[in-house]
């Protein structure tokens, strides 16, 4: 439900309004349950940006959130503490956690990783847009030591699926496409 609001709030205030309230959601402070419903709302955008013709671009909010989903992944791949702008380390908060009808097999923060893939699968430009060659390479450490921890399978997966999906959108984008140097430059640092 906050994830619907936030989709609203991003659909129907000015993006100088809306871009913020994404950024608060994804604080280092903030639990795991409340990057979750961040990293949602950005889901249900880029999914139904291609619907919903009206939609503002993506673009300032892959620019606004690209980076902490990295840092993110990368926190809970090295299982570190994530750490704020200033380089300050913060733990995440334990509470408000995430609730349904049904008890959940995974934690909070297994969740949270699996929207950010399933968000990179949906629209890599989150993921790959203002990376660096440092940055291409930490996440790749981090998802080495994802796939070897030992956590639910469907996270190996997805993981899997991301990296999978990431290389056949190079394959079949042009050369002459703005994002071709940049898949290029991170599937020849992965391999």
């Amino acid at each position: 439900m906050y994830a619907e609001a936030l989709v609203a709030l991003y659909r129907f205030l000015p993006t100088e309004d809306a871009l913020p309230l994404f950024s608060v959601c994804v604080e280092p402070e903030r639990s795991d349950a409340v990057k979750t419903c961040a990293v949602r709302a950005c889901l249900t955008l880029a999914e139904e940006a291609g619907r919903i013709k009206w939609q503002k671009p993506l673009d300032k909010l892959e620019d606004a959130m690209g980076l902490r989903l990295r840092n993110i992944f990368r926190s809970a791949g090295l299982r570190r503490p994530e750490i704020d702008q200033y380089g300050n380390i913060k733990r995440t908060a334990a509470r408000p956690k995430a609730t349904g009808p049904i008890p959940q097999l995974l934690s909070d923060r297994e969740v949270l990783i699996l929207g950010i893939l399933s968000l990179w699968r949906t629209s890599f430009m989150f993921h790959m847009k203002n990376m660096t060659e440092q940055e291409i390479e930490e996440w790749v450490i981090s998802a080495d030591r994802i796939w070897e921890m030992p956590i639910d399978n469907s996270i190996t997966v997805s993981g899997s699926s991301t990296f999978r999906t990431i290389t056949e959108t190079l394959f079949v984008a042009s050369p002459t496409d703005p994002s071709y140097l940049d898949l290029f430059r991170f599937v020849k640092i992965a391999l």
